[in-house]
């Protein structure tokens, strides 16, 4: 018999608190059908960084954050919570996806689970992350230490 592998993930795996219920989420900006542009091997999982440029169109693409390059202020910042299906599902295959981004808070989040997601396509460098968490602060996506 085949052995399966079942990963179970659910939005409170990174946010840990809002103003409303996390199944609300009325507080937050969603993304809903967003498109992410993967390259090569790389997996949005559940906390990815993504970014595009602030003056992109509403239909803009967004891009993991896998270099300090992309870190800066003239770029705009969000989470992947969700594939195309609203399921928190791990999107892999080089070409675009649709996935839900978290865009906006005032939302806090899993430090460790946005460090994690940020290291896995590449973003390893501890100042480098640190600048991340800064700039979702000031979207008011605030990553905060946590226990689990």
């Amino acid at each position: 018999m085949a052995k399966i592998n079942l990963t179970l993930r659910k939005l409170s795996d990174l946010i840990f608190h809002e103003a409303n219920s996390p199944y609300v989420g009325y507080d937050r900006a969603d993304l809903n059908r967003a498109t992410v542009t993967v390259a090569g091997a790389d997996v949005l999982t559940l906390g990815t960084p993504v970014f595009r440029a602030k003056s992109a169109t509403a239909n803009g693409k967004w891009a993991p954050v896998k270099a300090n390059t992309a870190l800066v202020t003239t770029n705009e910042f969000a989470l992947v919570i969700a594939d195309g299906l609203g399921e928190q599902l791990d999107v892999s295959g080089a070409g675009d996806h649709d996935v839900t981004l978290l865009v906006r808070g005032p939302v806090m989040v899993k430090d460790a689970k946005v460090r994690k997601s940020a290291a896995a396509v590449g973003l390893t460098v501890t100042a480098d992350q640190n600048n991340l968490i800064h700039l979702l602060r000031a979207q008011g996506i605030l990553p905060e230490i946590t226990i689990a």
